[in-house]
């Protein structure tokens, strides 16, 4: 059996981490990705996730390519 480290990174600091555990554990990576491009930075960033917060709304996820 592999492992497996699955992640999500808005601004890119979440991606360089889960690459050195998954170098460490000897473990395949993958990353979950949004079809939508959200803000990332500044008060739109914050906004955005407020309102997904209180709405309860979720991105949908383009489809990945590991058979978990």
């Amino acid at each position: 059996m592999k492992n497996l480290v699955v992640f999500y990174s808005l601004e890119g600091n979440t991606k360089f981490i889960a690459s050195q555990i998954a170098k460490k554990v000897n473990a395949d990576i993958l990353e979950l990705k949004t079809k939508k491009e959200y803000p990332n930075k500044g008060f739109k960033k914050y906004f955005w996730g407020g309102r997904s917060v209180l709405f309860n709304q979720k991105p949908e996820l383009i489809e990945y390519d590991k058979d978990i």
